[in-house]
């Protein structure tokens, strides 16, 4: 009879321990299910970072850039020839939607002139042009990268990227800014979208390493 009872005692105990667990393992799930799934779906969603990052290889430089949200541009640049190629994938489907073209050389030549002629009206006097007279170098050395800014100038439904390209030439310390003008109504479309890259303003931001004609 003792042994029954023993017997007993040890299967409640034993059936209240499983019960106990089961619950908790219930209870656990359930706070940490409601915690999680309480909250907006933005909260539980990773965060998204956009990095724009360069590299270069052998006379060649690529780089990315934000176009708009959710949306970059690649950017290549031939460092021999000067040929400047931006594109955009397609929003649907493979392969992509804008490209770009342009030659940053040729943009160079045109900011020395214009350096050059406006020094040279100025002679006689004070030179307060950030771009005095420099030489074409024969072997142009180019660097990159893009950076946001917040101009919002628009013509019809083609507005500027959210972000620039800026292109230094160190002979010459003159850098080229781009901006891709953007027609957001063509990539939701997914129509083709084809445009010149245009130097939007040049301006000498370092020392140049060439002698300056003085």
């Amino acid at each position: 009879m003792k042994t029954r009872t023993f017997h007993f005692y040890v299967f409640c105990v034993c059936g209240l321990c499983i019960f106990t667990g089961i619950m908790a393992s219930f209870m656990t799930a359930w706070i940490l299910y409601g915690s999680t799934n309480n909250r907006p779906f933005t909260e539980n969603a990773p965060s998204v970072v956009y990095a724009d990052g360069c590299d270069r290889l052998e006379g060649f430089i690529t780089c990315a850039g934000t176009i708009e949200s959710n949306v970059e541009a690649l950017y290549v640049l031939d460092t021999i020839s000067g040929n400047l190629s931006a594109a955009v994938m397609a929003k649907k489907g493979s392969g992509f939607q804008a490209k770009y073209s342009g030659n940053v050389t040729s943009d160079l030549q045109k900011a020395i002139t214009l350096a050059n002629n406006v020094q040279t009206s100025k002679k006689g006097k004070s030179r307060t042009n950030t771009l005095r007279s420099v030489q074409m170098p024969s072997q142009p050395k180019y660097i990159m990268t893009t950076a946001a800014h917040d101009n919002s100038e628009r013509r019809g439904n083609v507005s500027y990227a959210s972000s620039a390209l800026h292109i230094t030439e160190v002979n010459t310390g003159i850098t080229l800014t781009y901006v891709l003008p953007w027609n957001r109504t063509a990539h939701a479309s997914n129509a083709p979208f084809t445009q010149e890259i245009n130097c939007i303003h040049a301006d000498r931001l370092i020392r140049p390493m060439q002698t300056e004609e003085e």
